[in-house]
């Protein structure tokens, strides 16, 4: 099943899809107003069935939450804890592969 990673910002909402081996497939960023939760539902779409993992930033995806689950679509909140690890990880592998930061 794909799996699709929401960044929530208060200006904009990045997606990104990834392959059960966590490859990254595909990756979109909208306005975080309602014609950017269109644009993301659309893209949405065109991926068939996804599982939507959104950071726990309610304040600033409670909406987007509401237009997905209306959507039909599967929504899991993740802990900003485990967000902030996975950054640490993301940027010690870069420094380790002697990639910029």
């Amino acid at each position: 099943m794909i799996v699709v990673g929401i960044d929530g910002h208060k200006d904009t909402h990045t997606l990104v899809a990834v392959d059960p081996l966590g490859k990254r497939l595909a990756e979109l960023t909208v306005a975080a107003r309602p014609a950017g939760h269109l644009k993301a539902l659309a893209w949405l779409h065109r991926s068939g069935p996804v599982l939507v993992a959104v950071e726990d930033c309610r304040h600033l995806t409670r909406r987007f939450e509401a237009d997905l689950l209306n959507s039909g679509h599967a929504v899991v909140r993740v802990h900003t804890r485990l967000m902030a690890g996975a950054r640490r990880y993301t940027q010690q592998v870069r420094r380790w592969r002697g990639l910029p930061a």
